[in-house]
């Protein structure tokens, strides 16, 4: 009986094996997706990151991810975006959109070929650069660092300082936001009157156009005797006042752009 039982096992072993073997676990340990990661050839690298299109488990796709956003290698990169056009995930979304950003050429071509089988590139967050100019170097510092800090939180809006070459080829959309800044100060027997101005521009780097522009302005009245660092302090506040109204209108744009 145990001979027959033997005899059994092998035949489905040897059936097995001519199938393919054995459907992977999800949680199984991949080699491939540790070749991907670990291995020191890049053309190995490459070879695992195409495998891995035909590997539908968590740890391809991790895998996956990690190469095309981190592999010191461009084809590397390269292969493992082509491949999570096969692994359709937010995930996948957004490293393929991160890629339009690469500094390598061809990966930047592969990410957006990729981005097709999701709907295009349409989806992914705008790029924006901010370019400050006028009161002080001080002041410009605050605002930026302001405004930036809420377009970080806006899943729509990737903050930039040197625009990628896909916005100026006209494949990724890109804008550039300019903000002037001015102060006013009036003194005079009874009050100091504070005026602070952020003027707002926004360029389309695609098309290379002025697509809109707005000016924001905040004031307030201090006591006549206030010191000149007050006063100073006082435009700054009045400054951080006027950054989420320049954020919300670049967001009420950026919204009604995707439509």
């Amino acid at each position: 009986m145990g001979y027959v039982r033997a005899l059994i096992a092998a035949a489905c072993l040897s059936l097995i094996a001519l199938l393919g073997g054995l459907p992977a676990r999800a949680d199984a340990p991949d080699p491939v997706a540790d070749a991907l990661l670990t291995h020191q050839s890049h053309k190995v690298r490459i070879k695992a990151a195409k495998k891995l299109a035909r590997v539908a488990t968590p740890a391809a796709r991790s895998a996956l991810l990690a190469a095309a956003t981190d592999d010191e290698h461009a084809l590397v990169r390269a292969a493992a975006a082509n491949s999570l056009r096969k692994h359709p995930s937010g995930a996948s979304i957004a490293a393929l959109c991160a890629l339009l950003g690469d500094t390598d050429d061809f990966v930047r071509r592969t990410a957006t070929r990729a981005l097709e089988g999701f709907g295009g590139t349409g989806g992914c967050p705008a790029w924006l650069r901010l370019e400050i100019t006028g009161d002080t170097a001080e002041m410009q510092k605050r605002v930026r660092e302001a405004v930036a800090g809420l377009f970080a939180d806006d899943p729509a809006v990737k903050l930039t300082e040197r625009v990628p070459a896909t916005v100026t080829s006209g494949r990724v959309r890109g804008y550039e936001l300019k903000l002037r800044l001015e102060r006013e100060i009036e003194r005079s027997d009874s009050e100091v009157a504070v005026r602070c101005v952020i003027t707002q521009s926004i360029f389309d780097l695609r098309q290379r156009s002025l697509r809109g522009s707005a000016t924001q302005r905040g004031s307030l009245s201090l006591g006549p005797k206030t010191p000149d660092s007050v006063v100073t302090d006082q435009i700054g506040a009045c400054m951080d006042a006027l950054s989420p109204v320049v954020h919300r209108g670049m967001a009420d744009f950026l919204a009604r752009s995707r439509r």
